[in-house]
């Protein structure tokens, strides 16, 4: 089984970034962030073990706002630079930091989200200062980084996961359109992807905001636009919204004498779980089958709750024998504790659920 992600900040990580500190601000003793290994930060998970982090840079660093932001970038930069989760304590300093320094803070969070993003950090400063935070995103959208490109639509979605929410925004996401409208044909699929994202979060609340906005961007659509709306209505489509569904092509079903085979039928953490559907496919003209797979796991209290996996977009041109299959690996993840127990699961065609069958999932002690 792979190594828990929260081990990027082990031992080992704490001793490079002191020894770095130390390197970039001689005159700084970084035997404080050293310690930390000697306290309860390895037994943190991944998002504590970076806050606690963050609060030891941000002690040593002294100082705050822009003075703090700019030797948190200095360090980042310092040779060799460092980039990806290297660096998200250092986006923490600033996104936890409470001064009136708004310029400043984006001019940091800017520079740093060309090696890590940082639309963790930017949430606490759009909720204070939406009009500030806003106005500096529409001019970043142009900026010739994908990874800046990105931030300004992955840091202003409404319901971020991991990230802290803004309820002005889940309440009325209008403001950020026009910043969706002006990445939508970005040349990154990277920035595109976040852009359909964000749009699936809108829908969450506002279902009609985001139909309504699909159904525009499809005029002379791209097909990579095509492709980002597609995946921006997943949760409409799989909750069987019938105008989602038909803006996707995927509006008539014309299946029959479907059965779903597991295998294998009692499986644990770690372990692939491999679906065929069978069904016999009765179109009289072309359809397009939007096909995702339902698992009811089964929750503490005994109760199932179900988790939607994407599975495929099948063209069915012409009646007869249908046959899918897919595999689906049932990792541990950090926002979901299994529970063990029979597991229902539901193939589900254009939002329809045609065929069900069960498997045990057993969990080791």
């Amino acid at each position: 089984m792979a190594e828990p992600f929260k081990n990027h900040f082990n031992h080992d990580y704490v001793l490079r970034l002191a020894d770095r500190v130390q390197a970039t601000f001689p005159h700084l003793n970084a035997d404080p962030l050293r310690r930390l290994t000697d306290g309860t930060l390895l037994q943190l998970e991944m998002k504590g073990r970076a806050s606690a982090l963050a609060d030891s840079l941000r002690q040593l660093l002294g100082g705050s706002g822009g003075e703090l932001f700019q030797r948190v970038v200095q360090l980042a930069e310092s040779d060799p630079p460092w980039s990806g989760f290297d660096i998200w304590p250092h986006t923490m300093v600033v996104e936890q930091d409470t001064t009136d320094d708004v310029d400043d803070a984006l001019d940091a969070m800017q520079s740093l989200t060309e090696r890590f993003t940082s639309e963790f950090a930017v949430r606490p400063w759009l909720r204070r200062y939406p009009d500030t935070v806003l106005a500096r995103m529409h001019t970043l959208t142009t900026h010739p980084s994908e990874h800046v490109r990105r931030w300004v639509s992955e840091g202003t979605r409404p319901r971020l996961p991991w990230g802290l929410q803004v309820p002005a925004f889940i309440q009325d996401p209008t403001p950020l359109l026009p910043l969706l409208e002006a990445l939508r044909d970005d040349p990154s699929e990277y920035v595109r992807r976040s852009v359909a994202n964000h749009l699936n979060d809108i829908a969450k609340d506002h279902p009609h905001l985001t139909l309504q906005t699909c159904e525009r961007w499809l005029t002379n659509a791209t097909p990579e636009r095509r492709r980002l709306v597609h995946h921006a209505l997943r949760t409409l489509i799989k909750k069987g919204n019938a105008h989602a569904l038909n803006l996707v092509g995927a509006s008539t079903t014309s299946i029959h004498d479907a059965s779903l085979s597991l295998s294998p039928t009692t499986l644990t953490l770690g372990q692939t779980l491999a679906l065929q559907l069978d069904a016999t496919a009765t179109p009289t003209a072309p359809e397009r089958w939007v096909i995702d797979v339902a698992i009811h796991f089964v929750k503490s209290n005994g109760q199932t709750s179900p988790k939607v996996f994407k599975g495929a977009v099948v063209d069915v041109q012409k009646p007869g024998p249908f046959r899918w299959t897919k595999n689906i690996p049932l990792r541990p993840v950090t926002t979901r504790r299994h529970y063990p127990g029979a597991t229902r699961v539901d193939l589900m065609v254009n939002g329809q659920p045609v065929a069900s069958a069960t498997f045990h999932f057993v969990i080791p002690d």
